[in-house]
């Protein structure tokens, strides 16, 4: 009898804990929140402008909470100088990186690329494609299955 490892949802959660502690802590160092980073990075990351809209929706879907912690999350943001709101109103307005929100972002990516390079040194490019592949199926999966 052969013991076969298999891959299971305890396996991911250890990877997606262990990996959002290291970041965590890195996010620190900078003085940005776990949620704040992720707010500026759907604004930087956006392929056109971002609204405040799409911006609550990546975080509400992304990490499966209320609408209101994304939008005060947002507000801190607007506060801190750090992202700015177009004239407007309703969903439509436009959310933009002010110029220390730029900073703040490039500060970041150094800071999590350096320890994205760290954790994912010397694995295989095929393997890494592969887990891509199995965690978005999963995803997809999962998320199907709250919408039903």
């Amino acid at each position: 009898m052969t013991d076969t490892t298999t891959l299971t949802g305890q396996d991911i959660g250890r990877a997606h804990y262990a990996t959002r502690a290291v970041l965590e802590a890195a996010l620190a160092q900078t003085g940005t929140s776990f949620l704040s980073w992720l707010a500026l990075n759907a604004v930087a990351t956006a392929d056109t402008v971002a609204t405040e809209a799409q911006v609550v929706h990546r975080l509400v879907d992304g990490l499966k909470i209320d609408a209101a912690p994304a939008r005060e999350t947002i507000d801190e943001l607007v506060a801190a100088e750090l992202l700015r709101r177009s004239p407007g109103a309703g969903s439509d307005v436009e959310l933009m990186l002010t110029g220390t929100g730029e900073a703040r972002v490039a500060a970041v990516q150094s800071v999590s690329g350096a320890l994205t390079e760290r954790l994912y040194a010397g694995l295989a490019t095929d393997d890494l494609a592969v887990a891509q592949r199995i965690l978005a199926t999963v995803t997809a999966r999962a998320n199907e299955e709250l919408a039903r």
